[in-house]
C-alpha cells in the first residue's frame, strides 16, 4: 500500500507526523511526504520514502500559487498511484481534496483528512464561521474519512458527514512519551529554575507555554494575575514562548504593577522542568484544536487551568482541572487563587498516558485507514417479483450466494426491493444470510420506484458498504437521485448491464422508457465508477455513453447443481431440436421454421417448442402457412419431470437466433448455460464469451434475417455425436467455467487490482 502525507509546510510534518509515518512504514506501507520546501527538512527525508516540494502557501489568497499546487499534487498522485492521501492543515487539506475529487470519485484514491481544529468554532465571528463551515461542508464530499481531535469538532463534523466516517482522536497526534517521564525531572532542576526567576520557597508559580498572539489572550492572564487577592505567599507568572505581542504584554505587566513577578522566559527547551516547577499550567486561549502544552502538562502530572473552549475543555475535564469562561478575568483569577496551596496532581495512570502516546495514536489512525482499503460490497436491485421476472430474481439470488462465498465477511448481502405479484412466493425469495427480498406495497410505477429507492438507501446508509453493485435500473429522475445519494455515502458504484438499453427499448416499443433513458442515461452513468457488461459489446456500449467508466466483461453464470445431467437420447432415425423459452422476436425461431421448410435432407428434423410468449401466436401462424404442423410442435409451459423428459429426448438445443433485433452481436444467455450443464449440445446466432475458442459442443451461426441452414445443424450434430462422452464433458466445463462462483471470483480479483 502507498500513503502520501500532505501538509502546507514541512514543519508540521517534522513536529507532529513523523511517528505516524514510521508506524505505517513498519507495517509495510510506502510512505511519502509532500509540503512546501519539505526537501530541505533532513528529518523528513530520513523518515519518508520520498519527499515532494509542493508550492502551498499559508495565505489562502495566493490563488496562482495554490492553483499550481493543486495541479502538482494531482499529477503526483496520478503518477505515483497512491492508495491513500492523508491531508493535514487547512490550506493544503482543502486544495488537495479539491484537486483529487475526480480521482477519488473514480475510485483511484482514498482521501483522509485530519482537522487539527476547524477554523469555525462556538463563539467565533459569525461571517467567518459561516464561510469556514461552508468550505468544510463542501470539502467533506471529497473526503473518505475525517479525523478530528476534540468533541466540539466531532459534533460539527457529524453534521455534514455520517458518524461512521468521523473519528475523534482524543489524544490528537500524540506525544513521544519516552521524552515525558515525570520522574526524569530532579528536585535540583526544579530548584534551579525557581532560583533563576528569583522565587522564594513556597511562592506559587503559574506557567503559560505558547506563542504570543491575540488568540492566546495572554492579556487576560496578566490581568487575572494582577487581580488575585493578596495571599500568604506572593505568586509569580512565567511565559515560555515568543511572538508578535510579547512587547505589549510586557508593557501591560508594567502598567498593572506586576512586572517584577511576571517572567518572560522566551523560547525554552526545558518545558518539562518548567511544568514540574509550576503550581499550574494556564491556557486562556480564544480557540484551540487540542493544545499540546496541556497534553504535556497532563503526562507530566502538572495541574491545568484552561478557558472553556474546544479542545481545552476536553483536556481540562479529563485531567480534573479548572475551567473558566473565555475572557472572564475574574473567573480566571479565582481559579488561580484556588490552585494556590494545592498540592501537585498525582502522576497520571498508564491509561491516561497511553491516550497521548504517539504510537497508540498512530495505531488508531492506521486501523481506520487500513479499514478503508477493505472492499465491503453490497449487491442491490430494484426488481419486483412477477411471473415473467422469476428467472431474473433466481439469477440474482444465485449470484448473491456466489458473491457471499467469494467475498466472505466483506459481502454485506444482496438486497432486492419490489412488489410481489404472485399467488405463492417462490422458495428462493426466502430470507437468507446473503439474500433479502424487501416486499413493497405501492400504487403506480412512480410510487413503487420512490419506495424502492427509499428502502434501499436506508439499507445502504445502515450497512455502509464501500462498493455498491447494482443491477442497472434504467434512467429516470428517481434513479438519478438514488445514485447521487449512494455516492454521498462515500461508496463506489458499479452497475451491471444485461443489454444495450436504448436499442433494446426501441425494439420493444417502450417509447416512454426509451425517452427517459435518452434524457437521463448519460447523467446517471456519470455517477457510476465502473460497469460490468455480460458481454464485451455491452461493456463497450456503456463506455461509449460515459467515457470515464472502467469496464469489465463478466458473462452470466449458472448453478450447475440445479440442472441435472440429462440422459443421453437413444439412437434415432430423426433429429430432435428443443427450444425452451418465453418465445419472443429476438429468439428468432421464425428463422428456424423457415429453414426447416426449405430443408430437404435425408435425416428428418423436428422442433419442439416448450414455453409461451409474445411471439407464440405469430410463430404458430407461420407454421400453418408453411404447412409445418407435423415438424414444429408447440407444447406450452412445462416444468419438473415433464420438462426433464423433453431435455432427455432432444439431440440439440436452440439458443437465441435473432439478437440482432435488439441491436446485439454478442450475448450471455442463461439458457445456453443450462443446456451446457445438462450436457445438451446447442446452436445459437452471434457470439457468446463463454462458448468460443476450443469449446466444440456449441455451434454459432450467422446473425441476420435469412432462414437457418438446417443442413449445417445436421452436420454439427453428426460431428458431436461421434463423441460418446460429450454430455459429461459439457457438464464438467459448466462446473469449472460457468459457475456463479467463478464469475464472482473474477469480480473480486478485478476489484483487488
Amino acid at each position: 500500500m502507498k500513503l502520501l502525507v500532505v501538509t502546507t509546510v514541512a514543519v508540521t510534518l517534522k513536529a507532529f507526523l513523523l511517528p505516524h509515518a514510521r508506524y505505517f512504514s513498519k507495517r509495510g506501507w510506502t510512505v511519502d511526504g509532500a509540503a512546501a520546501d519539505v526537501s530541505r527538512c533532513e528529518s523528513c527525508r530520513e523518515v519518508f520514502d520520498e519527499t515532494f516540494d509542493i508550492p502551498f502557501s499559508r495565505n489562502p489568497l495566493h490563488f496562482r500559487r495554490l492553483r499550481r499546487a493543486a495541479e502538482e499534487i494531482r499529477a503526483l498522485v496520478e503518477r505515483k498511484g497512491y492508495d491513500v492521501v492523508h491531508v493535514h492543515t487547512p490550506v493544503a487539506a482543502f486544495v488537495t481534496r479539491l484537486a483529487l475529487r475526480h480521482l477519488r470519485a473514480r475510485g483511484k484514491v482514498k482521501v483522509v483528512y485530519t482537522a487539527h481544529g476547524f477554523h469555525f468554532y462556538r463563539g467565533g465571528p459569525f461571517f467567518s464561521n459561516l464561510l469556514y463551515r461552508a468550505l468544510e461542508k463542501g470539502a467533506a464530499g471529497w473526503t473518505d474519512h475525517l479525523f478530528v481531535i476534540n468533541e466540539e469538532d466531532c459534533e460539527a463534523a457529524c453534521s455534514f458527514l455520517s458518524a461512521d466516517r468521523v473519528t475523534c482522536l482524543q489524544g490528537g497526534v500524540g506525544l513521544d512519551l519516552s521524552e515525558y517521564d515525570p520522574r526524569s525531572v530532579t528536585e535540583g532542576e526544579i530548584a534551579a529554575l525557581r532560583g533563576e526567576m528569583g522565587l522564594k520557597e513556597g511562592e506559587p508559580l503559574f506557567l503559560m507555554v505558547g506563542e504570543f498572539n491575540a488568540n492566546k489572550r495572554q492579556a487576560d492572564l496578566i490581568r487575572a494575575f494582577a487581580a488575585m487577592r493578596p495571599g500568604k505567599e506572593r505568586p509569580h507568572l512565567a511565559f515560555a514562548g515568543t511572538g508578535p505581542v510579547e512587547e505589549p504584554m510586557r508593557q501591560l505587566a508594567r502598567r498593572l504593577g506586576v512586572a517584577e513577578r511576571v517572567h518572560f522566559l522566551g523560547f525554552r527547551r526545558d518545558v518539562k522542568a518548567l511544568l514540574k516547577a509550576a503550581t499550574a499550567l494556564i491556557l486562556p486561549s480564544q480557540r484551540e484544536g487540542l493544545p499540546r502544552c496541556l497534553m504535556e502538562a497532563i503526562v507530566m502530572g502538572a495541574p491545568i487551568i484552561g478557558s472553556d473552549t474546544r479542545g481545552t475543555r476536553d483536556l481540562v475535564r479529563l485531567a480534573g482541572g479548572r475551567l473558566f469562561p473565555v475572557g472572564d478575568v475574574t473567573a480566571l483569577a479565582e481559579a488561580m487563587e484556588g490552585a494556590v496551596g494545592a498540592s501537585f496532581a498525582p502522576l497520571p495512570d498508564e491509561g491516561v498516558r497511553a491516550l497521548f502516546c504517539a504510537e497508540e495514536c498512530a495505531g488508531r489512525v492506521f486501523e481506520t485507514v487500513a479499514s478503508l482499503m477493505k472492499k465491503k460490497i453490497m449487491y442491490i436491485a430494484l426488481q419486483s417479483a412477477k411471473r415473467n421476472s422469476l428467472g431474473v430474481l433466481k439469477k440474482i439470488s444465485l449470484h448473491a450466494k456466489a458473491m457471499s462465498e467469494a467475498f466472505g465477511e466483506d459481502f454485506l448481502g444482496c438486497h432486492v426491493a419490489g412488489k410481489v405479484e404472485l399467488e405463492h412466493r417462490p422458495p428462493f425469495l426466502a430470507e437468507t444470510p446473503f439474500f433479502s427480498f424487501h416486499e413493497i406495497h405501492a400504487g403506480g410505477l412512480f410510487d413503487l420506484r420512490k419506495k424502492q429507492v427509499h428502502l434501499l438507501l436506508d439499507v445502504i446508509r445502515k450497512k455502509r458498504p464501500h462498493i455498491v453493485y447494482c443491477r442497472y435500473p434504467l434512467a429516470c429522475p428517481i434513479s438519478l437521485h438514488f445514485f447521487r445519494e449512494i455516492r454521498k455515502t462515500g461508496a463506489q458504484l458499479i452497475t451491471e448491464h444485461q443489454s444495450k438499453e436504448l436499442p433494446e427499448l426501441l425494439t420493444l416499443g417502450k417509447r416512454a422508457i426509451h425517452l427517459s433513458e435518452r434524457l437521463f442515461g448519460k447523467t446517471l452513468l456519470r455517477q457510476v465508477n465502473a460497469v460490468v457488461g455480460v458481454t464485451g459489446e455491452i461493456a463497450a456500449y456503456e463506455k461509449g455513453r460515459a467515457p470515464h467508466l472502467e469496464t469489465l466483461c463478466i458473462p452470466n453464470g449458472f448453478d450447475s447443481e440445479a440442472a441435472l445431467l440429462r440422459k443421453a437420447p437413444p439412437s434415432s432415425d430423426e433429429l430432435r431440436l428443443l427450444c425452451v423459452a418465453s418465445v419472443s422476436r429476438w429468439h428468432g425461431l421464425d428463422r428456424l421454421v423457415r429453414g426447416l421448410a426449405e430443408y430437404e435432407g435425408p435425416l428428418p428434423v423436428k422442433l419442439d417448442i416448450v414455453g409461451e410468449g409474445s411471439e407464440s401466436e405469430n410463430l404458430k401462424r407461420l407454421c400453418q402457412d408453411l404447412h409445418m404442423g407435423d415438424r414444429v410442435l408447440f407444447h406450452g409451459t412445462k416444468t419438473g419431470a415433464e420438462l426433464d423428459a423433453f431435455f432427455d429426448r432432444c439431440h440439440l438445443a436452440v439458443g437465441s437466433l435473432a439478437l440482432h433485433r435488439l441491436g446485439l452481436k454478442e450475448s450471455a444467455i442463461l439458457k445456453l448455460r443450462e443446456y451446457c450443464a445438462r450436457g445438451i449440445p446447442f446452436f445459437f446466432a452471434g457470439f457468446d464469451p463463454d462458448f468460443g475458442g476450443d469449446f466444440g459442443f456449441a455451434l454459432s451461426i450467422p446473425s441476420g434475417e435469412s432462414p437457418v441452414a438446417v443442413e449445417t445443424i445436421v452436420a454439427f450434430w453428426k460431428d458431436v455425436s461421434k463423441r460418446s462422452d460429450y454430455g459429461p464433458t459439457m457438464r464438467a466445463y459448466a462446473q469449472e467455467c460457468l459457475s456463479w462462483l467463478v464469475k464472482a471470483e473474477k469480480l473480486k480479483d478485478w476489484l483487488a487490482k
